[in-house]
């Protein structure tokens, strides 16, 4: 609602103010959680066996959220240094989301939907980094989100008789498979476009292949609903000029401030 009506947005500029104070607000509300809720607490999981996984749940959701916030201009974060911190935001929101969804896993605890849903989310913006990133040797960061997007693909995989993580599946593969074809191995490295119509066409049919012949998975003309990738590059460069203290609303230094419970992993 503070980005306006859809009929009269406000401009570009009030609707990021709008999305960098409801960032905060959704941090404040985190920090407010219960302590117990937040960060591993020995004696009260000893009691309570289910308490670590709604923890992991909890960490997961609140990544999700953020990422849900800066979501308006997301697409357009991979195009516009303006607005980066959206973009490194949800980067780094994305990578706890497959840090805890990685350990769920390996501790073979209670998987839900969200988990399913939130490392899918996850998956896909890595994607999307992978893609609109100039890959530069001496950066191992490039093929760290690749190899998070293959880890959670084959987690996503063995899940046999979840319908939503084999979807998840189809559309990382379609990403990954427009991806190559518009690129190819050697020009990866160009790789700043997000060719939507091909990912929708390539999600259609391997989500039919994965889940039911039948299924009829196509959009309409077979085209991304919603503004055209071109869209997400226009912006009044004039109009944007913001400033904060990164070391206030960095998420990573956020997260692990309040949930203080990371561990390194083969993720990063």
């Amino acid at each position: 609602d503070g980005l306006g009506p859809m009929s009269k947005r406000k401009s570009r500029r009030e609707q990021y103010e709008h999305i960098l104070q409801v960032d905060q607000k959704m941090r404040a509300v985190v920090k407010d959680i219960p302590p117990f809720l937040l960060r591993p607490d020995k004696a009260k999981e000893s009691k309570i066996p289910w308490l670590s996984i709604v923890r992991r749940s909890l960490a997961i959701t609140a990544a999700e959220k953020i990422i849900m916030i800066h979501r308006p201009f997301l697409f357009r974060s991979f195009h516009d240094p303006n607005y980066a911190h959206s973009r490194r935001t949800c980067i780094a929101a994305a990578m706890t989301i497959l840090r805890e969804h990685e350990t769920i896993a390996k501790e073979e605890d209670l998987s839900i939907w969200t988990h399913t849903a939130f490392a899918i989310t996850a998956a896909v913006i890595l994607c999307f980094q992978v893609n609109a990133t100039v890959e530069d040797p001496s950066d191992g960061k490039i093929e760290m989100y690749r190899e998070a997007v293959l880890s959670a693909r084959e987690r996503l995989a063995l899940r046999n008789h979840d319908t939503l993580a084999q979807r998840g599946v189809a559309l990382i593969d379609a990403i990954l498979i427009a991806e190559e074809a518009h690129f190819g191995a050697r020009e990866r490295k160009r790789g700043n476009h997000i060719d939507f119509n091909r990912i929708f066409a390539n999600f259609s049919t391997l989500s039919r292949v994965i889940l039911n012949p039948d299924d009829d998975m196509t959009f309409g003309n077979g085209k991304f609903p919603g503004n055209s990738p071109d869209d997400f590059r226009s912006v009044d460069t004039n109009e944007m000029q913001f400033h904060w203290n990164q070391d206030e609303i960095d998420f990573d230094q956020w997260f692990n401030g309040i949930f203080n419970d990371f561990q390194p992993s083969p993720l990063g």
